[in-house]
């Protein structure tokens, strides 16, 4: 008889028949955890993707070992970089600490 105690045996942590609508468990996908080093000071930033941007980010993941945490910072750097360029954002960021990539 299994211990009721122990995590469920995928390891995650979590029990997927209870996966919330709309999470990676609910498309039957694994959990996306990783372990990272302390880094600099971050805000939380909650966005829903669609799931086609979700398996981007997997499969960007798997080929470079970086986090979504990473992919989605150096994207919405490069972003913010090509609208500089474009004259769309200022060339100088607005918020204090921000900064420029060209």
């Amino acid at each position: 008889m299994p211990d009721p105690a122990a995590p469920p045996a995928d390891g995650d942590g979590q029990d997927d028949a209870g996966a919330k609508p709309g999470s990676r468990a609910s498309f039957g996908l694994p959990p996306r955890r990783r372990g990272r080093p302390a880094g600099p000071d971050r805000v939380p930033l909650h966005v829903r993707v669609t799931l086609d941007v979700d398996q981007l980010v997997s499969e960007i993941a798997e080929h470079t070992g970086d986090g979504p945490q990473d992919i989605v910072e150096e994207a919405v750097r490069r972003y913010a970089a090509a609208l500089r360029r474009s004259g769309k954002l200022p060339k100088e960021p607005v918020v204090p600490g921000a900064t420029v990539i060209a």
